[in-house]
């Protein structure tokens, strides 16, 4: 434990070794990717009795779930435009950011994007994502959250949504945005009002850059505020 023990340390080495260590684990990031991108790529996972790299990443590694996306993601981006290694290994741009825009980069614009993402915040690339790449305006949707919990998709009291129909959901400006896929938003989905009684929307952030100017919002209200 003395190992992890700093106190000792004056401020000048504090800080340049905190800052050394990150230069290392950038490096080292960039070898874990390349590491996956090979390993996937020889399939080594079906081997060891795993489905996917995915499973092996998580099981056999002990990744967490997204951070095992993120680096298969990156891999694979990185079979296909190596300076990818590169750009992680000095510190260019982060797993995060190769994750954003991996689903976009062609052999066209790949050089484009991935330079004019360089050291830029995750906010800022999903800002310059959407601005090139535009998704359409959310659903908006209203849906009672359980508050205590219950089955998963316990019915809500009447009392709560009483006015819960495809009209509503389709024309109301009033209601909360909740960021769902539009092709599972359907009017008999909204009449049968027990599959919409709850729905947990992923926690990390309430806003979401969706196109230039654009952005969706999600929140949760009060009875008393509905």
């Amino acid at each position: 434990m003395r190992k992890y023990s700093l106190r000792h340390l004056a401020d000048s080495t504090l800080r340049h070794d905190l800052k050394q260590l990150i230069v290392a684990d950038r490096g080292n990031t960039a070898l874990i990717v390349a590491h996956i991108a090979e390993f996937q790529d020889r399939k080594l996972y079906l081997e060891d009795g795993y489905g996917s790299m995915f499973d092996y990443c998580v099981r056999e590694l002990g990744m967490s779930e997204d951070v095992a996306c993120r680096r298969i993601r990156a891999a694979k981006a990185a079979l296909r435009f190596p300076i990818i290694f590169r750009a992680l290994a000095d510190g260019r741009i982060h797993l995060t950011g190769i994750s954003l825009l991996a689903p976009h980069l062609t052999t066209e614009n790949a050089e484009a994007l991935l330079e004019a993402a360089f050291h830029k915040t995750k906010t800022e690339i999903e800002i310059m994502v959407r601005q090139r790449f535009p998704k359409r305006d959310l659903p908006t949707v209203i849906a009672a959250l359980d508050p205590a919990p219950g089955p998963a998709f316990a019915a809500p009291r009447p009392s709560l949504v009483p006015a819960l129909t495809p009209q509503l959901v389709e024309n109301s400006s009033a209601l909360a945005r909740v960021d769902v896929p539009v092709p599972a938003l359907t009017a008999q989905v909204v009449e049968n009002t027990s599959a919409l009684a709850r729905i947990d929307p992923p926690a990390p952030r309430p806003v979401t850059p969706l196109a230039p100017g654009r952005f969706g919002w999600q929140l949760t209200v009060s009875q008393e505020t509905q």
